[in-house]
């Protein structure tokens, strides 16, 4: 009956916000969610002809794998961006409250197959390199550049939010001695090459992802604070 419906229908008009840059919380249309579990197939094809579009390739996305992977399924495209939110809130954290370099401890998150397997086909689209066990209960997604990582946590999926990098300040005593200031100190930055990868883990046992990278500090100067992981970096670059 639904898929008649759609049929009948004639072209969906999907609510396209003009001038758009970014997903805010109306971005996504709820009101038809309901018909895409159960008539996926007719859905799919709907979409692709439907009139005013939103803009599914905000900023640096892939307009088509954007459309694609966010119309899958009942409400799909919303919840990979809330995933993928919560991935990069935490990779935030280790950024503000942590003051190690280098390789530090992955964050891990749990997220059912059925939602993940959607972040695989963005993330191999996004040039990510992955491997899967012969039996496909572990899958290992690798980056190796910066850009594909900022393409999969685009800040347009986040309303314009970014988390791969956080300043620091520190407070000091102000010219005047009446109040103190806020100066600039520094900054923590997740860095991506060859020898640094971002990787993402995920088990089909536990469905979770872990997800580890490398963190470089820098001082108010920009001068690095992880002189040997600097270098690590240079090696890959040259």
């Amino acid at each position: 009956m639904a898929a008649a419906n759609i049929k009948s229908c004639g072209l969906l008009d999907l609510k396209a916000s003009k001038h758009g840059e970014e997903r805010g919380e109306k971005f996504w249309n709820t009101s038809v969610s309901e018909m895409k579990f159960t008539v996926e197939q007719e859905w799919m094809k709907a979409v692709r002809k439907a009139k005013h579009k939103p803009n599914y390739g905000m900023l640096n996305m892939d307009d088509q794998l954007e459309e694609i992977i966010g119309n899958k399924l009942e409400l799909v495209g919303p919840i990979i961006d809330c995933y993928l939110r919560e991935i990069g809130k935490s990779l935030q954290s280790k950024l503000k409250r942590s003051k190690a370099t280098g390789l530090v401890n992955p964050v891990s998150l749990f997220i059912p197959w059925a939602n993940f397997r959607h972040i695989l086909t963005l993330c191999r689209g996004y040039s990510g390199e992955i491997i899967s066990s012969r039996d496909g209960a572990k899958h290992m997604v690798t980056f190796s550049q910066m850009r594909s990582i900022k393409k999969l946590f685009s800040p347009a999926r986040f309303s314009g939010e970014t988390w791969f990098a956080t300043r620091h300040f520190k407070k000091i005593p102000s010219m005047t001695g009446r109040k103190r200031e806020s100066v600039y100190n520094g900054k923590s930055v997740i860095v991506v090459s060859k020898s640094t990868p971002f990787c993402i883990d995920y088990s089909m046992k536990s469905q979770k992802v872990n997800v580890s990278f490398y963190i470089q500090r820098y001082t108010g100067d920009n001068y690095a604070l992880d002189s040997g992981l600097q270098a690590l970096m240079n090696i890959s670059s040259s």
